[in-house]
Formats: C-alpha cells, sequence, structure tokens
C-alpha cells in the first residue's frame, strides 16, 4: 500500500478526529494504521480494522492515543462484540476526558449492556460537550436514568428540556410516565395542556391527557379528550373500544352504544350482541336490545337470550309475548326458575290463576326466587278467598 504524505493524513485526522486536539501528536505509524483501519471500516470488514489497531497498540504501548481507541471500539461494536467495545471505549475516555464522541459511544454501549445510570451521566456530559448544543443528547440521559430507576435525576433534566420554546412532544410523553409513577397528576396535565395550545392537533397528547384526567378520576374531561384525539387520528378498535368503556363508565350508554355498534360492524358476534344488548337496555332503548338478542339467537339459540326477551316484553306489558319468549327460554333449559316465575307473573296479570300457580310453584324451589314465588302464590290465595 503506498504511504500517505503527510499532509493528506493531517486532512484525514482533521475531517475523521474533529474532537482529539492532540491527533496530530501521534507517530506517523500509528496515523498510518488509523487510515487503513478507517479503510477497512468503510469497507465493512470491522475485523480487519480490528487486527490493524490491535498490532498497532502491541507495538505502540506508551504512545497510543484516545483516537485509536475510539476506532477499535468501533471495529467492536460493528463486529457485535459489545463488551469489547465498551472496553475499548473506556479507554479511550479515559486518555481524553474531553472527547464528545467517546462519551456518545460510550454511554450507548453502557446503555445496551443496561448500564443505565452510566449512561445516563455520560450523556448528560455529552450535552456539555456538545458544539452544537443539541437537546438530544439531554434527552438521551433522561431516558437513561428513567430506565434506571434515577427518577429525581432524569425529572430535572425533562424539566431544564421543556422550558425552551419549542417542547419536543417526546420530552412531555418521558415526562408524563415519570409523573405517573410519581403521582405528580397535577403538574402533568398543566404541562399537557400548555403543550396542546401550542400543538392542539397533537392526537398522541390528546390521549395522554385523557390517561392522566382517568388518573385523577376526572372521567368526564378524559372521555372528552378521547374524542378529540380520534377526531385527529382514525383510531384503533383499542381506542374505540376504551372510548365506550369510559362512557359507560360516566353513564352514557347510548353514545357507547352507538360506538360499539360502528366499532362491531353489521355482523357481530353472538358475545357482541350480548353486550349491545345489555348496553341498550341502560340506555332504555328496549326496542335496540331486542334487535340485538334477536342476532344472537339467530347465531346461537341459548335459553338466557330468549329470558332477556321475556323480560323485556313483561316490563313493556306485553304478556303474550312475553310468555311466548320465557317458553322457549324454557323449553330449552326447564330448571330456569327467573322464567318460572315471570311466567307466573303474566298469568297472574292476564287472570289465569291456575297457571300462574303451576309456574309460581316451580320457582319455589329456587332460593333466589323463594320469596317472590310466596308473595304471589299468597296474594292469588287472598283473591280467590275473596271470590
Amino acid at each position: 500500500m503506498h504511504r500517505l504524505t503527510l499532509f493528506s493524513l493531517l486532512l484525514l485526522l482533521f475531517f475523521c478526529f474533529p474532537h482529539f486536539s492532540c491527533a496530530s501528536e501521534l507517530p506517523q505509524e500509528i496515523h498510518q494504521a488509523l487510515y487503513e483501519a478507517q479503510e477497512s471500516l468503510k469497507k465493512s470488514n470491522p475485523s480487519k480494522a480490528e487486527q490493524i489497531l490491535t498490532d498497532c497498540i502491541r507495538r505502540h504501548p506508551d504512545n497510543i492515543g484516545a483516537q485509536v481507541f475510539e476506532m477499535l471500539g468501533r471495529a467492536y461494536y460493528q463486529q457485535g462484540n459489545l463488551r469489547a467495545a465498551y472496553g475499548a471505549w473506556q479507554k479511550g475516555l479515559h486518555l481524553s476526558p474531553r472527547s464528545f464522541s467517546l462519551c456518545v459511544n460510550l454511554g450507548k454501549a453502557a446503555y445496551e449492556q443496561k448500564k443505565y445510570r452510566e449512561a445516563g451521566k455520560l450523556f448528560e456530559k455529552a450535552a456539555g460537550l456538545d458544539r452544537a448544543q443539541s437537546p438530544e443528547f439531554l434527552y438521551r440521559a433522561a431516558v437513561s436514568f428513567y430506565q434506571g430507576k434515577s427518577l429525581r435525576q432524569s425529572a430535572d433534566i425533562l424539566e431544564k428540556l421543556l422550558k425552551k420554546k419549542n417542547p419536543h412532544a417526546r420530552w412531555l410523553r418521558l415526562y408524563l410516565s415519570l409523573s405517573l409513577e410519581t403521582g405528580n397528576m397535577k403538574k402533568a396535565e398543566n404541562l399537557l395542556v400548555r403543550f396542546l395550545k401550542q400543538n392542539p392537533n397533537d392526537a398522541q397528547s390528546w390521549k395522554l391527557l385523557a390517561q392522566v384526567r382517568m388518573q385523577t378520576e376526572n372521567y368526564n374531561s378524559a372521555a372528552a379528550a378521547l374524542e378529540i384525539a380520534q377526531e385527529l387520528e382514525k383510531p384503533d378498535r383499542k381506542d374505540r373500544e376504551e372510548l365506550a368503556e369510559l362512557y359507560l363508565y360516566i353513564n352514557l350508554p347510548l353514545r357507547a352504544m352507538h360506538l360499539l355498534e360502528q366499532v362491531y360492524g353489521s355482523s357481530p358476534s353472538v358475545k357482541q350482541c350480548e353486550k349491545l344488548a345489555r348496553i341498550a337496555q341502560q340506555a332504555h332503548r328496549e326496542d335496540r336490545a331486542l334487535h340485538f338478542l334477536d342476532k344472537a339467537i339467530a347465531q346461537h339459540p341459548a335459553p338466557q337470550y330468549y329470558l332477556e326477551k321475556g323480560k323485556i316484553f313483561y316490563r313493556q306489558r306485553q304478556w303474550n309475548q312475553a310468555l311466548q319468549h320465557l317458553e322457549n327460554c324454557i323449553r330449552l333449559a326447564p330448571d330456569v326458575s327467573a322464567a318460572r316465575l315471570l311466567m307466573g307473573y303474566c298469568a297472574m296479570e292476564k287472570g289465569e290463576y291456575e297457571n300462574a300457580e303451576k309456574h309460581l310453584n316451580r320457582a319455589l324451589a329456587d332460593e333466589k326466587c323463594r320469596e317472590q314465588a310466596d308473595s304471589a302464590l299468597a296474594f292469588i290465595r287472598e283473591i280467590r278467598s275473596a271470590e
């Protein structure tokens, strides 16, 4: 291989190692090794770069600069030898404590080895050395401290970042995660509200605001925040089901029903029909409840669906229709005492006391229905004795 001129080597070191002030003080043989190793890395041959640099260190144990260890760390890293890369970068930083690139690389290696607190300190130091003053390294430090459960250190850095003119949404999200863990919900909510005034179309932040408000049991405001998020960004099925559950919690069953109808589509499963029927009854939409029960029966004619239809028609004082569905229930499951009890009530309303007694006596066998059946039978005896 041809030998490099001194001028060429200086140009190489200027562009490749701007963070090492003493690069030009290294012996020319080390400069040559660095150049050859760099070329090997460019050609995706990190094992060759490793060999060049380890030979160089063996031949010049007393003159090795930090940049040799920095490049050796890169060679190890590209081969997937994270532990060796960490060791090389650690030696390099010892030789050049104010090297920005070594701080960043060692921080990355520490993080990937789950040495989170060490990574946090290194990224924080890198932020102080960064001439561009990018907030990225402070954010990495905050993430690392958070992962290492150093929550106070993470919060201090994030509070510093959030004072900047246009804070990034991910800084805010990390701070909110911290707030959720430490219970500082009011501060988190205030930060989110401030952020959303500047970024009203950030759907993810509206979701976070909803989460915070649910934590503080402000469920109506949480639902409002989720509604805005779902207007801004097409929600997935899970998001819409979450909003429906929230509607149910704040006693808005009609909204929950309409939303779940959209989620389940035109062919809901049996279980989905059962859920929709239950919610429809909460919303006092018995017509819709009957519709969903019919859909469930069409797929699976189970006795409980006939029983529910019987209850609805009983409440509507439609005795014959109630009896029809209750009889279907009994035909499928003769021991459903709740159906027997309602059949007795329907017969009483129709004045068919003998038929009523037959069903009520069957209902007496079930402890859950016994008291009501007894009262109804006593009422029939009183009527008959008065005739």
